[in-house]
């Protein structure tokens, strides 16, 4: 719908999202959630929107996002799709100090559960992932996870 800001919408914001989708009341809106769930099956439709939660869910002066709103999105938009996910987030509240995510962290999070498989045997310490990457790596392995 294009808010700029996670929590509310101004009426503008509201008005312009319903012309977006096509509908003019609460009803349509309700009936046109299926088939937006759906898109979100393409890959492109859901890197976007994936894309979009990093800055919609950081206040506008902040460059990282706070580890815990972070966590509750991946949550919410990845654990049912990727393996490492309910892993990592073990990891990320057990293990590691991290208090804020950064853009290059939400970005590639997304690539890593794509490309790397669950086993991590594909996984190459020399890549330019994170570093943050490695230590998740690490503590894997470390534990036989």
């Amino acid at each position: 719908m294009d808010a700029s800001a996670m929590g509310y919408f101004t009426k503008e914001e509201w008005m312009k999202g319903m012309r977006n989708l096509n509908v003019t009341d609460t009803d349509e809106l309700k009936s046109k959630m299926p088939e937006l769930e759906e898109s979100l099956n393409d890959e492109k439709q859901f890197r976007e929107f994936y894309t979009f939660t990093f800055p919609f869910a950081k206040t506008k002066t902040q460059k990282s996002m706070d580890v815990d709103m972070a966590l509750v999105l991946w949550e919410m938009i990845l654990k049912e799709r990727y393996e490492h996910v309910p892993l990592f987030m073990d990891f990320i509240r057990k293990q590691s100090p991290v208090k804020v995510i950064n853009k290059d962290q939400w970005s590639s999070f997304l690539d890593f559960c794509k490309v790397i498989s669950f086993d991590l045997s594909n996984y190459d310490p020399l890549s330019s992932w994170p570093v943050l990457f490695d230590e998740y790596v690490e503590w894997r392995r470390e534990n036989q996870l």
